[in-house]
């Protein structure tokens, strides 16, 4: 006999669901620096302790710690003044600025200085250096320190320093940067005249010119 029309529940399948999955978003913190652990410090190194209860070593590229004393301690380029007032003429020192704290002390006049504009002394050895027939008093004027926010950076503030001499000729000015391992002099020329070059040749061995 013919099957009868009509709804057979058993032939019909139910409709498939879907099962959705949600991304599970990972926020991942980076750890905070909470303070230096300064009984492991080395010449290029400082260890920092972390928020996440671990130690990050920061290997400098230049020195930041110099021993004092059986401790190391921050290198510190800030150019202060010095206390003498007075020297004699046949006198090698420098009256001016001179670097805070450091294994390498320093100095710079606080006027351009024929004879005696900079010197550099370590231990019992001292450099001393200025420019022969060539005196204008020009002032010598320090120029603000590059803030550093982040911590592991914030040692170079007080390590990077830049002192100028500004109209040493016309149009010439003179520029000293330094940091823990070496001193930087520029010679600034803003309008190019072989007089003024010539001049500024005769009064040292050894100085490269850069047109700027």
């Amino acid at each position: 006999p013919p099957k009868e029309s009509g709804n057979d529940s058993s032939s019909i399948e139910p409709p498939k669901q879907e099962s959705v999955v949600e991304e599970e978003t990972i926020e991942i913190i980076e750890p905070e620096i909470l303070s230096e652990d300064v009984s492991q410090r080395s010449e290029y190194t400082k260890d920092f302790i972390m928020s996440n209860k671990t130690t990050q070593t920061i290997i400098y590229p230049i020195p930041v710690h110099y021993e004092n004393n059986g401790m190391m301690e921050e290198i510190d380029n800030t150019l202060i003044e010095d206390e003498i007032t007075t020297i004699s003429e046949d006198s090698d020192e420098v009256v001016g600025y001179e670097t805070n704290k450091s294994k390498t002390k320093i100095k710079f006049s606080k006027k351009m200085h024929k004879k005696n504009l900079g010197s550099i002394k370590l231990d019992d050895y001292k450099i001393t250096w200025g420019f022969d027939d060539f005196d204008n008093n020009s002032e010598a004027k320090i120029l603000s320190k590059n803030e550093q926010t982040d911590l592991k950076l914030k040692v170079f503030e007080n390590i990077n320093q830049t002192i100028t001499y500004d109209d040493i000729l016309d149009n010439v000015s003179l520029r000293y940067s330094i940091d823990s391992l070496k001193i930087k002099e520029d010679i600034k020329v803003e309008k190019c005249e072989m007089s003024k070059i010539e001049a500024i040749n005769s009064g040292a061995e050894c100085m490269f010119i850069e047109k700027y």
